[in-house]
């Protein structure tokens, strides 16, 4: 062995004993993590993540893990996908850099270990393990100013990777909370729109923004903690949609990893603006109670099929109708206008949907005989979704997509 590779052995074992080789430089004071984060499965420090095929990804020589940490977020951990991709950049000795998208999305100084190309494969995997401990460090700095916006981390990250010598890079966003500014800011009803909407308004308010030839990792996202409600599956699949869809816009591959995260809120006093997703709304007058479904949580673009599972959304009114077995219900579709359609498109695809939404009360034991579908195309806006030279109006779109569901005949309305 070189009296070299002795003393790096050395110091390394001394390091060890006194607990440092794990310790970030990211300038930011340790915060604890709260038990939860433990529970999730998390590795221990220093543990080996399960090897991964880099070939599968692109062949990556660089990687920016983009993440939040604020006091709506959940505490941001590495998936069992991201931990095997960062130790597999560690290990071939390519550059991993952190952006916090915490407040003003910042490059972290992490401080990651370095080795040279002939120590030995011993060494290696042990910086290599401790790089993945001051990662797990990293992703945990916490905040220096109340919101976040992980789109405009992004941005951070492609400007690194532009000022970089990385010709393949590897983007991660790590899923944590929902943007409260920025161009994804939910908070001013981004998430009511057609996903296909919102990538064309979030493309056209960032033409210097190209993620072509980037492969994006999406991990965790959709999951919020307190003071933001938690969102259900459907607002979940809208939250993935989204996201998807804008980065496919800007020309990224992208890969969901719909690895939970930790349910618990980071430590912090610096939070985000709640966000109110779409929901149904349920209203009820005199025997009749109504539900409207809003077509960005249920369907597919201008599809009868559905974005996510619509249990959760069809729960309560399947209750009632197997509480009051003498009631009827009426699914009305809706869709909007667009340039191109006709009425005869209209009232097929509203119609579809309508019995789209039809079949799963079936599928839960309601008898088709107490169903009527109807499909009114776009004959019953809310608002008028096309301008003066025609052109479709996203926001009043959004609210013209929907299905209602009208069950009447009850005693009176449910408490």
């Amino acid at each position: 062995m070189k009296i070299r590779d002795l003393l790096v052995a050395g110091i390394a074992g001394l390091l060890v004993v006194l607990g440092l080789a794990g310790c970030s430089s990211s300038g930011g004071e340790a915060v604890p993590q709260p038990s939860c984060l433990s529970a999730q499965g998390q590795a221990a420090d220093g543990g080996g993540a399960a090897a991964i095929d880099l070939a599968s990804y692109g062949n990556p020589d660089g990687m920016a893990i983009v993440v939040a940490n604020t006091k709506n977020s959940p505490v941001p951990h590495l998936s069992a996908t991201l931990e095997s991709l960062a130790a597999a950049m560690f290990a071939s000795g390519y550059s991993v850099r952190v952006v916090s998208a915490s407040g003003t999305p910042v490059l972290l100084n992490v401080g990651f270990k370095d080795y040279y190309s002939d120590d030995t494969d011993d060494w290696k995997t042990f910086i290599a393990n401790k790089n993945l401990g001051i990662l797990r460090d990293a992703i945990a700095t916490p905040p220096t100013s109340a919101g976040m916006s992980l789109f405009n981390g992004l941005s951070l990250a492609l400007d690194w990777i532009h000022s970089s010598s990385v010709a393949s890079p590897i983007i991660a966003l790590v899923g944590s909370g929902l943007d409260d500014t920025g161009s994804m800011d939910t908070t001013k009803g981004l998430l009511d729109l057609d996903p296909s909407d919102a990538a064309r308004m979030v493309k056209d308010s960032n033409p210097s923004i190209d993620l072509t030839g980037i492969h994006v990792v999406t991990t965790s996202l959709g999951y919020t903690a307190a003071d933001q409600k938690p969102l259900d599956p459907a607002q979940m699949g809208l939250v993935r949609d989204l996201w998807g869809t804008v980065l496919t816009a800007f020309g990224a591959t992208v890969t969901d990893d719909p690895a939970p995260a930790p349910t618990c809120s980071v430590v912090t006093d610096y939070t985000v603006v709640p966000t109110d997703p779409p929901h149904s709304e349920v209203t009820c007058v005199g025997t009749t109670i109504s539900y409207t479904l809003p077509g960005s949580l249920l369907f597919l673009g201008d599809r009868a099929e559905f974005r996510s599972d619509p249990t959760d959304l069809l729960t309560e009114p399947i209750q009632i109708l197997r509480d009051n077995p003498s009631t009827r219900v009426t699914l009305i579709g809706s869709v909007a206008s667009s340039s191109g359609s006709t009425p005869e498109d209209y009232a097929t695809l509203s119609t579809a949907r309508a019995q789209a939404v039809a079949d799963r009360l079936i599928a839960a034991g309601i008898d088709a005989s107490r169903l009527t579908v109807q499909g009114v195309g776009n004959t019953r806006p809310v608002c008028d979704d096309l301008d003066g030279q025609g052109r479709q109006i996203p926001t009043c779109a959004a609210q013209n997509r929907r299905v209602d569901l009208e069950i009447s005949g009850l005693s009176s309305c449910p408490q």
